[in-house]
C-alpha cells in the first residue's frame, strides 16, 4: 500500500509534464492561437495605416520667429516619418518573420523572409492608396497562414516549435538586407506622398514657406 501510495503522486506529476497528454495538447495549443491572434490584430492594424504613428510633433514648435518655425517643422517631420516611422516597421518586421518562422512550416529562413519583406512592402504600399485594402492584406494573409498551420497536424509539436524557436538568432542576423528594402519603399513613398499634398496645398514653388508649414501640419 505504501508503494502504490508513493507511486501514484510520480506517475501524476510525470503525466502531466508529459506533452502528450491531452489537457498539455489542448493548452498549449490555445496558449499559440491566443497569442498568434492578439499579435496578429496589432500588426494588421498597425502596418496598414498611412501614417504608423501619431506623435503630433508638430506641436512642439512653438517658436514664434519665421525661420525657426520652418526649420523645425521640417525637422520634426523627418524626425517622425524617416527616423522613427522605419524603426517601428523594423520591430514589426522582426515579429513577423519570428511569427511565421513558428507557425510556416518547413520553409527556409530566406524563404520567410522574403515572404514577410514582400508583405510589408505591399501592405505599406497599399497603405498609401487605400487603407482599408492594407489592412485586409495584412490581417488575412497571417490568419490563413495560422489556419493552414492548424490544419497540418504534424506541424504543431511542442519539440518542432522549441526547434524553430532556436532558429530565431539565425533568422535575426540575415535580416538586414530584406529589412534595407522595405525601409527604402517606405522613403519613397513619403517623400512622394509629401511632395504630392504639398502641390495639392496650393503651395507650389513659389510658396515653398507656407507649403512646408502645412506640409507638416497635414502629417
Amino acid at each position: 500500500m505504501v508503494d502504490a501510495f508513493n507511486f501514484v503522486p510520480g506517475d501524476i506529476v510525470n503525466s502531466f509534464l508529459s506533452a502528450d497528454v491531452l489537457w498539455a495538447k489542448v493548452l498549449l495549443l490555445t496558449i499559440t492561437i491566443a497569442l498568434v491572434a492578439l499579435f496578429i490584430f496589432n500588426f494588421y492594424r498597425s502596418i496598414s495605416r498611412k501614417n504608423l504613428l501619431e506623435l503630433n510633433l508638430k506641436k512642439y514648435n512653438r517658436y514664434e520667429h519665421p525661420s525657426l518655425t520652418k526649420l523645425f517643422a521640417v525637422l520634426f517631420y523627418l524626425l517622425e516619418y524617416i527616423v522613427i516611422t522605419p524603426f517601428l516597421i523594423i520591430l514589426w518586421f522582426s515579429a513577423l518573420a519570428i511569427i511565421l518562422l513558428l507557425i510556416a512550416g518547413e520553409q527556409t529562413i530566406a524563404y520567410i523572409l522574403l515572404i514577410t519583406a514582400a508583405m510589408i512592402g505591399a501592405t505599406r504600399i497599399l497603405s498609401y492608396v487605400h487603407e482599408q485594402l492594407a489592412q485586409d492584406l495584412a490581417k488575412l494573409f497571417p490568419f490563413i497562414t495560422l489556419s493552414v498551420f492548424l490544419l497540418t497536424p504534424s506541424e504543431f509539436d511542442f519539440s518542432h516549435v522549441l526547434g524553430k524557436l532556436a532558429e530565431v538568432p539565425y533568422l535575426l542576423s540575415h535580416i538586414y538586407s530584406y529589412l534595407l528594402v522595405v525601409i527604402v519603399i517606405e522613403v519613397v513613398l513619403r517623400l512622394v506622398s509629401t511632395v504630392y499634398e504639398f502641390w495639392q496645398s496650393g503651395g507650389g514653388w513659389g510658396r515653398r514657406g507656407r507649403g512646408v508649414i502645412k506640409m507638416a501640419s497635414i502629417n
